[in-house]
């Protein structure tokens, strides 16, 4: 397995404010991470939006690859992702990070899948597909700005 860290910050509030109400939305990559492995590839770009780990602290980027997983069901090298690939890479990454702990969690919580949680979440992510920063300001520019500049 190969990991290259990029960065990635909290939105400011005007960015904050680009975005529909219904967004959780708080962080933003800005220089991209990728996962390496075989012949499967994972390159989550500058501009991608995430709500950070769910239900835990934003301990190592392993939730970042899940969430950009659960969100395009596919690998950056074009092969289909599955809910259970998407989860067993998050724990694989979050041990090879060094979060044991984490990792063991994540198996169990995947394992068991309480209320359909992960499902539900795999199923409704999917439908707007990885959402990007540049899109939204790009929107807000083209409604919003370009026709008073007319």
């Amino acid at each position: 397995m190969k990991l290259t860290y990029g960065s990635i910050r909290p939105l400011l509030i005007d960015e904050l404010c680009l975005l529909p109400a219904q967004r959780q939305y708080r962080l933003v990559v800005v220089k991209p991470y990728v996962y390496e492995e075989n012949d499967k590839k994972i390159v989550i770009p500058s501009g991608f939006l995430t709500d950070g780990a769910t239900g835990i602290p934003d301990i190592g980027k392993s939730w970042l690859f899940h969430d950009y997983l659960y969100s395009s069901h596919q690998y950056t090298s074009g092969q289909k992702c599955t809910r259970k690939e998407a989860d067993a890479l998050m724990c694989k990454i979050a041990e090879y990070e060094g979060w044991k702990p984490l990792s063991v969690v994540c198996r169990a919580f995947f394992s068991f899948n309480i209320f359909y949680v992960a499902t539900y979440a795999w199923r409704n992510s999917r439908k707007d597909g990885p959402e990007f920063l540049q899109d939204y300001s790009r929107e807000l520019f083209e409604t919003r700005i370009l026709p008073h500049l007319k």
